[in-house]
Order: C-alpha cells, then structure tokens, then sequence
C-alpha cells in the first residue's frame, strides 16, 4: 500500500514524531507559523504521519521550504521522491515562484543528497539558524534567473 497524501492540518503536529528527533515546543511553534504561511501537505500511511512540509511564501516570486520527515518513509523513498518533486514544481508553477531555498542542518548529508535531487545548489552557511541555535546550510533553486 502506497501513502497518501492531503493538505496539511495544524493538529497533525501533535500526531508526527520526526525522524531526527521529537519535536520540542520551539519546533511545533514554527511549524504552527508555516502552516499559515503557505502551501502545506502531510503525508500518511493509514493513521500513520510519515512527512508534513510545505513552502512558506516569503513575498510574490519567493519561498523558502520546510518539512519534517518520520523515519518510516524509507519503505516509500522513491515513491516520496518523485511525489516531493511533483508537488514542488506544481507550487513553482501555481505561485510563479523563482526562487525557493531550504535550509539544512549542517551534518545531516541525506537531506544535502536530496537537495541537490531536487534541484538545490548550495548558497551559503546560516550560523546560529536553528531553533536551538544549530548551523544550517542554505540551498537554493532558481528559476529563469
């Protein structure tokens, strides 16, 4: 069976559990925040959330993205893959976006590997970024620029 996937709704939050870690009260504050501020999609598997991410739209032709991701969604990688993928290029599309960026932790090579995957290329270091002050890494992916 293949997940599905639906419009993000704030009590999933309370419903995930990261695969990096569970979410602390600064982690479901933000993702409260992002939830309001664009396009937002959850990912389940029967009762089970596997992802919630979305794009917070900055201003018109900008966006930076979120998405937290259960370690349970290794069974569906390539499934997630090419419909992450589908979905980014259809919120490009609906919101005539050229520039979206990503910030990942620094360390965290998988979420590097998927970046570039997807169309990101490496733009500089956010130190201090995190909720709890860790390093980032932004990437970006322009679009006609």
């Amino acid at each position: 069976m293949n997940p599905t996937i639906r419009k993000f709704k704030e009590d999933d939050i309370f419903r995930f559990v990261s695969r990096d870690s569970v979410l602390d009260e600064k982690e479901r504050s933000l993702l409260k925040y992002k939830l309001r501020s664009g396009p937002a999609f959850t990912v389940e598997l029967g009762e089970e959330i596997l992802a919630c991410g979305g794009i917070v739209i900055l201003w018109p032709g900008v966006g930076t993205t979120w998405m937290n991701v259960s370690d349970n969604i290794s069974s569906h990688k390539i499934w997630f893959h090419r419909t992450v993928k589908r979905m980014l290029l259809q919120i490009i599309s609906i919101y005539k976006l050229h520039r979206i960026d990503a910030a990942i932790r620094v360390g965290i090579e998988r979420d590097e590997k998927w970046a570039y995957k997807l169309g990101f290329t490496p733009e500089g270091p956010l130190n201090a970024y995190g909720p709890n002050k860790e390093d980032y890494y932004r990437f970006v992916r322009l679009k006609g620029v």
